[in-house]
């Protein structure tokens, strides 16, 4: 003989019997108020489908008229793509900004090393003037001792500029930079 139960303790035994008289006595109670229940459960259901059935439709409609996500975003990307094109211009007009200071600076630069050596070529001190007809050599009377006074600066004769190079003898200007095709080329 085999052995086909299974053991149960006494608290889970209680719960069943007291389970058992409650069903004893619902069973005492009315068919009328079973399908009163029943019909309610049914108008709850058929409220669920139509719920269900609305949903089902928007989600629908929704698709038709749903943009797709590129559809969306197609407006930004046409303002980013307006304001990378901005930036470019920006950028070659501050390269064409650079390229005239450099071109300015060239310039400066050759003139500076002009004046320098234009001050290279010019006499560093004037010949001395004699200040008196007699006064043509070196003299061999001291200073301070001589015959006449020296010469007081006077107020109303500026000094002896030194002699400017004539213009022919000036180099010629350096050549200008090539222009650049950018920006700024559309401006002269």
């Amino acid at each position: 003989m085999s052995d086909d139960y299974e053991l149960i303790p006494l608290d889970e035994v209680e719960k069943l019997k007291a389970e058992i008289s409650a069903l004893k006595k619902d069973k005492k109670s009315s068919p009328a108020s079973l399908a009163g229940t029943l019909d309610r459960l049914a108008n709850a259901l058929e409220k669920l489908f139509k719920i269900f059935e609305v949903a089902a439709t928007d989600m629908e409609q929704d698709k038709l008229h749903e943009k797709t996500f590129e559809e969306k975003i197609q407006p930004m990307m046409d303002k980013m793509r307006a304001v990378e094109q901005q930036n470019r211009d920006l950028a070659e007009g501050i390269l064409a900004m650079a390229d005239i200071v450099k071109g300015i600076e060239r310039k400066i630069a050759v003139q500076n090393t002009q004046v320098k050596s234009m001050a290279a070529r010019k006499p560093t001190q004037a010949p001395p003037v004699p200040q008196s007809p007699l006064d043509v050599g070196p003299s061999t009377v001291p200073p301070s001792s001589t015959a006449f006074p020296p010469p007081s600066p006077s107020p109303s004769v500026p000094p002896m500029a030194p002699p400017m190079a004539p213009a022919s003898a000036m180099p010629p200007p350096p050549p200008m930079p090539e222009e650049k095709e950018g920006i700024f080329s559309r401006f002269k």
